[in-house]
């Protein structure tokens, strides 16, 4: 088993935590999981993959995170979200990492993520992975952010993460991250700043995905997740204008 503790935060997530929980069985020496307002099985089939399992009330991802990390007994951890799940490579790759002297000398270990968007398997982005519990915290509402020094390495093999259920599912959830990040925008930026933003930042952004990112490879699938991309940018700085021209 990988010495680490498997920590994760979860809220009705019934549907893709067994694929995950599956692809830990075995491989890890804990799994905790914090819950929060579960109004489906995600207790149930967390405990049935024998998962350590904490109702902890939601403060945030970056909060829930830290308070999950707590928790844990082991000087590693392994971060891993309900909807994504872990390769026998990457397995592979991880435990070669620790019989290695590369684990002396290491803070984090960072993965590529690919993402399951539209039916195929498109966008690939890094995601941490492994990281010294002790030299770790997360800051950020959504889209939280480890922040933590020292050196990293990178594994191989895939983290694969099913990002969607549908485009409603994918709409939804930008909707709802959108809403969290203008919060913070509407106190950071001035109002024609944010206008800026609307109007450059959603191009920008789409080109940043289809083109620098080679998306037009993916055909169709690649084309939504690029166009997803930008409504999402432009989401949250409209909702951001809103709140301003709100309290002004």
């Amino acid at each position: 088993m990988l010495p680490v503790s498997a920590v994760i935060i979860a809220s009705n997530a019934a549907e893709t935590l067994s694929l995950c929980l599956q692809s830990l069985r075995g491989r890890v020496r804990e799994i905790v999981i914090v819950i929060n307002d579960c109004t489906d099985d995600t207790r149930k089939i967390a405990e049935n993959f024998g998962a350590r399992v904490i109702e902890h009330p939601w403060e945030g991802f970056g909060e829930q995170r830290n308070f999950a990390a707590s928790q844990a007994k082991e000087a590693w951890l392994l971060c891993i979200d309900t909807d994504e799940e872990v390769t026998p490579e990457l397995c592979a790759s991880a435990e070669a990492f620790f019989e290695s002297p590369l684990c002396e000398q290491t803070t984090a270990c960072f993965v590529k993520r690919i993402n399951r968007q539209f039916g195929r398997w498109c966008s690939v982005d890094r995601r941490l992975f492994l990281v010294k519990k002790a030299a770790v915290h997360w800051e950020g509402a959504v889209h939280e952010r480890a922040c933590f020094q020292g050196q990293t390495q990178v594994l191989k093999g895939y983290l694969r993460h099913y990002t969607e259920k549908n485009v409603l599912h994918a709409l939804e959830k930008n909707v709802r991250y959108a809403r969290t990040r203008a919060a913070d925008y509407a106190k950071k930026y001035s109002q024609r700043g944010l206008m800026i933003k609307c109007i450059m930042h959603p191009g920008l952004n789409f080109f940043s995905f289809y083109l620098r990112k080679r998306l037009f490879l993916k055909g169709f699938a690649g084309f939504y997740v690029s166009v997803m991309q930008a409504f999402f940018c432009f989401l949250k700085y409209l909702l951001a204008l809103e709140l301003k021209r709100k309290d002004g």
